[in-house]
């Protein structure tokens, strides 16, 4: 079982951290290291990756406290030596949305269970905005949308794609139009009115827009940041500095100003441009005192601006996420604005009969080279309003399974002298996860399990499929008729939740021909027309076979690479020399490099690979709940010795138990001559020490030591390890600590003294 994550050097920095782990923290070893920095990383190195991989060692004269206090250590550590089963947690989203989309279908495609929904409101994103407002002294409903097309957004593979490059990573690719933001107006409404005197004001992704006019496919609007200055403040606006210096007096507001922007100053009618910063007087209150005076003024690079259909919305690049050509006059987001003139409901439909206000992508990523969003990225709505992102994959745990010719089968267990046979050799990394399927086989009276199997040809017109039991021995699964038959399940792949008719493994065709056809049968468990249900992500090996005697190699030339070998669906894929992923998540590796070896070489994950999608607002919050551990067998692994049963010191890190006076192991790490008692042990009197010893013993492993002045701390110290979650703060960064009962304290190095530095005789 191994876990796959392929980064490209493209993206190697940027992708290192998806937004949630997509693994739960199994206390401090979920992430187990190879070598331990401080105690702050037990109970790393003795357990890492889940794995036991340190050894305890008690004194042969030790005290009988000292070896129940190694087996308190050894029984933590045993409950460390777990890890996560990848898939199995759920990504929770707080403000926002989760779901998990199909390769090559869209995020939102609501004919697949648990995608996101493609109309996203206030109750599944909480920073979208359900309420009111007020235009004309009369109050109307309104709400944010987030749209996105049920085809587009999609996560997509090489093979999915057609980009080779994406290898075994997948990425979120997009149309245009695919992802929408848009105003609703709830009530009947009738904006055409709207002026400087009476404007309509509505936050809009997250900024105000205050609208003075409108035509029936446009508007003219204050764009920019809204300020309240009294004379003598100041604002920064794109690193230039804007200060109001005076109001004047006039019948109307607003009236004329003052401004000094950055050392230029001028005085401000309705809109003007000073210093490359565009600033529109909104309002302004003029008083004798001059203190007292004050404007709202919009202040940006466009304060005021005329939009129609189609225009660059305001801040046409996102903050995050943003094509490489991004410009004004090549904008990634434009405006969606019809029907503004009208007397109804606001809707999403840019017709002329209902008012509609939004903003949508003008950008497509469809192949490597338009850096589509991976694996702990998103693409953002303008001014970091909300997020699409691909945060992980549903499961990261694959299997090995290889198919390949073999010249030399041993089948002499079952046929008398045959000991080098040519066969289909199939075989898997993880036991028991290919499963022979009965109803085709006459030699086995139920499925059975095993992870090596062979295809033979018995005689003419007759194949026969033999598997390894579990004393290796090569057992007759049973005889099939190969003469021009249709598909026959010979196996399946069952492996966590890849299972039943997930992963099957058939044979077809015609065995008194030169050519003789497998194909992996894929399909995941959604209905009919909501996943992975056809021939189109199947599989097809074909296998060079000599006229009714032997198999002979892959494809048409054994030991050569060439064309129609390998075939996903109807693509052929035997000249491929990358590594590719299908639709339900397996790996191709390499088919050009296999195929030269007459193999195909698969990884097969343990479920149905999907994509997390995560749908959030400024306001949410991801994290990953529940999920399951496998426990990683210890059986016949050594946990603890005696002293004088260990014969390789350096050969993995060490718990050593017991003081110098009574663990020899114990006095070497420690520097000490053994035996060592009393005062000559190092040890406080009626303390312990826990103390990690690197390149302990002359090698490069650590040691770590737990000894107490008399047994009974000892005990103690091991009661620290055995509870150690709870003495984390008390451990981390300290290489030693002393303990007292339950009481744990750093020791403090004695300071070095340096020698005085005696100055050089001066030479008159």
């Amino acid at each position: 079982m191994q876990e796959k994550f392929v980064l490209r050097a493209k993206t190697a920095i940027k992708r290192v951290a998806a937004i949630s782990a997509g693994t739960m923290m199994l206390g401090a070893s979920a992430f187990g290291m190879v070598a331990a920095t401080d105690l702050g990383d037990y109970p790393a190195p003795f357990v890492a990756d889940g794995q036991w991989s340190g050894l305890v060692v008690v004194g042969s004269n030790a005290n009988a406290a000292d070896i129940v206090g190694a087996t308190d250590i050894v029984g933590r550590l045993t409950q460390e030596a777990v890890s996560a089963v990848s898939g199995t947690g759920i990504t929770t989203v707080t403000g926002g949305v989760a779901g998990k989309a199909v390769f090559s279908e869209g995020i939102a495609n609501s004919s697949i269970p648990d995608t996101v929904d493609y109309e996203l409101e206030d109750d599944d994103i909480a920073s979208l905005y359900d309420g009111s407002i007020t235009f004309n002294s009369t109050s109307y409903d309104v709400r944010e949308l987030i749209l996105l097309n049920q085809d587009s957004p999609s996560v997509e593979t090489s093979l999915t794609s057609t980009d080779d490059e994406y290898l075994t990573d997948a990425y979120m690719e997009t149309n245009k139009a695919a992802m929408q933001y848009f105003y609703l107006f709830d009530k009947t409404i009738n904006i055409a009115g709207a002026s400087t005197t009476v404007p309509v004001k509505i936050d809009f992704l997250g900024k105000s827009l205050k609208i003075v006019s409108v035509t029936a496919t446009g508007f003219t609007a204050y764009v920019g940041d809204e300020y309240f200055l009294n004379v003598g403040d100041s604002v920064t606006v794109n690193e230039k500095v804007i200060t109001l210096q005076n109001v004047a007096s006039c019948t109307t507001s607003p009236c004329n100003i003052i401004v000094d922007v950055s050392g230029t100053k001028e005085t401000v009618s309705g809109t003007e441009t000073v210093n490359e910063i565009e600033i529109t007087v909104d309002e302004t209150f003029y008083s004798d005192a001059t203190a007292e005076r004050s404007a709202t003024l919009i202040v940006g690079e466009q304060a005021s601006e005329t939009y129609t259909n189609n225009d660059e919305y305001v801040d046409y690049c996102a903050t995050k996420w943003a094509t490489p050509n991004c410009k004004k006059t090549d904008p990634d987001w434009k405006w969606v604005i019809g029907g503004l003139t009208s007397n109804a409901v606001g809707d999403t439909n840019q017709s002329s009969s209902a008012p509609t206000i939004g903003i949508k992508n003008d950008y497509v990523t469809n192949d490597y080279k338009d850096n589509p969003v991976g694996v702990g990225e998103c693409y953002d709505f303008p001014n970091d309003f909300a997020e699409i992102c691909f945060d992980s994959y549903t499961t990261t745990e694959y299997l090995d399974l290889t198919l390949e010719w073999d010249a030399n089968t041993d089948i002499s267990n079952e046929h008398a002298d045959l000991t080098d046979e040519d066969s289909i050799s199939i075989y898997s990394t993880v036991e028991d996860t290919i499963e022979l399927i009965a109803a085709g086989l006459g030699n086995i009276s139920s499925n059975t399990k095993t992870d090596h199997i062979y295809i033979w040809h018995a005689s003419t017109g007759t194949g026969e499929v033999f598997y390894e039991d579990t004393n290796n021995d090569i057992q007759s699964a049973g005889t099939f008729n190969c003469t021009d038959f249709a598909d026959l399940n010979v196996a399946q792949i069952t492996y966590g939740a890849t299972k039943t008719s997930n992963v099957g493994i058939d044979m077809r065709g015609n065995c008194s021909t030169t050519s003789y056809d497998m194909f992996m049968d894929i399909n995941d468990d959604n209905a009919a027309g909501a996943g992975i249900e056809d021939a189109a992500d199947d599989l097809n090996i074909s296998w060079l076979y000599s006229a009714d005697t032997d198999f002979a190699g892959l494809g048409t030339v054994a030991g050569a690479n060439e064309v129609k070998e390998l075939a996903w669906g109807s693509s052929d894929i035997s000249t491929k020399d990358e590594d590719h992923m299908t639709r339900y998540g397996i790996i191709v590796e390499d088919p050009k490099s296999s195929g030269t070896s007459d193999r195909v070489e698969l990884q097969i994950p343990n479920d149905v690979v999907r994509a997390n999608i995560i749908v959030k607002g400024t306001a949410a919050t991801v994290g990953t709940t529940g999920g399951s551990v496998q426990v990683n067998s210890i059986a016949g692994v050594d946990l603890v010795k005696l002293d004088t049963e260990v014969t390789d010191k350096t050969s993995k890190p060490m718990i050593v138990v017991g003081g110098p006076c009574v663990n020899p192991l114990a006095a070497e790490a420690l520097g000490v001559t053994f035996p060592a008692c009393g005062a000559s042990s190092t040890i406080p009197t009626d303390k312990a020490l826990i103390k990690l010893v690197e390149n302990a013993f002359g090698g490069t492993n650590v040691a770590l030591v737990v000894a107490g002045w008399e047994a009974a701390n000892t005990r103690d110290a091991a009661n620290i390890l055995k509870t150690y979650d709870q003495y984390m703060t008390e451990l981390d960064g300290k290489m030693e600590v002393q303990v007292v009962g339950t009481s744990v304290t750093a020791v403090t190095a004695d300071p070095v003294v340096a020698d005085p530095v005696v100055p050089d005789p001066v030479v008159a």
